[in-house]
């Protein structure tokens, strides 16, 4: 009696494990049917295609029985499978048909691909060289994806420096960019909100070291003091639903960019460091195309005891004639009206630099590029 009942338990275990490995076989199966959809068969088609490869070599007779269609059909099908190149058919009669290996095929499309890619690069660039219609300065992103995927563009393209304000859940999106950019000598604001940021992302946060924390804000973006991006707070939520029209604006505009940058300067000038602030001198020399970006690091620089020298490309804020000039950073000034430092050049003059568009100072400054010697 104990004989049958633990043979009937190893049967019991046999037909178990049968049911899971057919279990296993449809499951990889219908993967690999959805992949060949993706390379562009029908699901029938897809289905005749993987019966081919299965049986290695094999004639109509076989398929219409094991799938159960009609010889019209058929037909048709195998017709569709050659043309796109996934079967090769033997000649007489009866015909017999084998699959083309699908690995080769998707080489074959990834080479097919990359020449497509290379080809339409060269008609955009031939497009954009053409190109005599108006381009707006300004136009709205919408759509969270979207956000995400131009700000990522930006951050690829940035130069010189970017000033970011944004959530801990978008910043998550855009850390490993923002990492690349810093590595690529790319000088980096951020500040991230709220405060009770994922920890997750401390190794990002520390990677990129001159970051600060605000207990809210608004997703704001701005490369190289010329274009970025802003959208209001409630874009980057937990709470934000899906079924909202969501929005960004994608600017590439002087003013808009300087409005933003004054803006965040003076929220970034209010806050505490994340970190405790050091000065790496591998940096420097370290160039700047935004003057409160200059500032900021001036203040930081003078606090830590060195002394900043700065070499200044620009213009004249009066007459529009160009300016450079390079000599020591005596003093800086900063109000909501006025962010300014001022230069002391090597020939004694003293020149009150600021940005674009400003009144309050005699050079307007495009490039800024800052040295320190301990003092």
């Amino acid at each position: 009696m104990f004989y049958i009942c633990l043979y009937k338990a190893e049967e019991s275990n046999l037909l178990d494990n049968a049911m899971i490995d057919e279990i296993e076989l449809d499951t990889r199966n219908e993967l690999l049917l959805k992949t060949l959809e993706e390379l562009g068969l029908t699901k029938l088609e897809s289905r005749v295609y993987l019966t081919i490869l299965r049986k290695g070599i094999c004639k109509s007779s076989e398929i219409l029985t094991e799938l159960k269609i009609h010889q019209p059909q058929l037909y048709d099908i195998i017709l569709s499978l050659q043309k796109k190149g996934f079967i090769v058919i033997q000649p007489g009669k009866p015909k017999y048909y084998s699959a083309i290996d699908p690995l080769v095929i998707i080489e074959k499309r990834i080479h097919q691909l990359s020449e497509l890619k290379s080809h339409v690069r060269e008609l955009i660039q031939e497009i954009e060289s053409s190109r005599e219609m108006y381009t707006p300065h300004m136009w709205i992103i919408k759509g969270r994806q979207n956000m995400i995927a131009y700000a990522k563009k930006l951050i690829q393209q940035a130069n010189v420096e970017i000033q970011i304000l944004v959530d801990h859940i978008t910043f998550s999106k855009l850390a490993e960019e923002l990492v690349k950019s810093k590595l690529k000598g790319v000088h980096i604001c951020l500040i991230i909100y709220p405060q009770e940021y994922d920890k997750s992302l401390r190794e990002f946060l520390e990677k990129i070291k001159t970051v600060k924390l605000s207990p809210a804000g608004q997703f704001c973006l701005i490369v190289d003091s010329s274009v970025g991006m802003y959208g209001p707070g409630r874009l980057t939520t937990h709470f934000y639903d899906v079924g909202r029209d969501e929005y960004s604006i994608l600017f590439d505009e002087v003013i808009t960019a300087e409005t933003l940058a004054n803006y965040f300067y003076h929220l970034w000038a209010s806050l505490k460091y994340l970190f405790p602030t050091s000065i790496d001198i591998n940096e420097f020399p370290k160039r700047f195309v935004n003057h409160r970006s200059a500032v900021s690091e001036i203040l930081k620089l003078t606090e830590a005891g060195y002394k900043v020298l700065a070499e200044v490309k620009g213009k004249w804020a009066r007459s529009v004639k160009p300016f450079v000039g390079k000599g020591k950073v005596v003093c800086t000034e900063s109000n909501p009206l006025c962010v300014t430092f001022t230069l002391e050049t090597d020939d004694g003059k003293k020149v009150k630099v600021g940005g674009r568009v400003g009144q309050l100072h005699d050079v307007e400054a495009d490039h800024i590029t800052l040295f320190l010697e301990k003092i």
